[in-house]
């Protein structure tokens, strides 16, 4: 959409929005949305993590984000065209912090102990479970395919922080 944006516009100005993981009160990206799932059903699955615990993704609230609308709108003439803009969170809480912070809340664990599977092992498991997913009885997983796939496994190292910088300095955008 961004490379036909930038092919484009013509003499249209533009400022693209790079957005983080979205939530609300009601809905998280699907990675958060099932990290706390599992936590609170007690799931063995949650317990394990094929990458450095540290790591973690930006987010951002549904409210900031409109925010940052309303404000990329209203300053839209003081904005060079083609400016793209990180709007998130500043820090990203690590995958271990993040747990710990889900077990507390949900359970009122001190801490959720997270234990760092190798990648081999895990991605393993992941094709196990997505290959075997067809022959196991709904009864076990209510019929409910796997969500951990191989690719994700890859992905498991990679950190999302965001410098936002750019969103204080253009928009005056602070999340709250």
């Amino acid at each position: 959409a961004q490379e036909v944006i930038r092919a484009e516009h013509g003499d249209i100005p533009y400022v693209l929005l790079h957005l983080a993981g979205l939530y609300d009160d009601e809905t998280a990206v699907p990675t958060l949305s099932n990290q706390i799932a599992r936590i609170y059903e007690r799931d063995l699955q949650s317990h394990f993590y094929s990458g450095p615990t540290h790591v973690g993704q930006s987010m951002v609230h549904r409210d900031d984000m409109l925010d940052a609308f309303k404000r990329a709108i209203d300053r839209r003439q003081d904005i060079p065209s083609g400016t793209v803009i990180l709007i998130g969170e500043q820090g990203a809480a690590g995958y271990e912090a993040l747990q710990d912070e889900i077990g507390y809340l949900i359970h009122g664990a001190a801490n959720w102990p997270t234990i760092r599977l190798p990648k081999a092992a895990a991605a393993a498991g992941a094709w196990a479970q997505q290959k075997l997913e067809p022959v196991v009885p709904d009864a076990l997983d209510q019929g409910e395919a796997p969500f951990i796939r191989p690719f994700m496994v890859r992905m498991a190292d990679d950190h999302y922080e965001l410098h936002t910088a750019r969103a204080r300095q253009l928009l005056g955008w602070v999340p709250k």
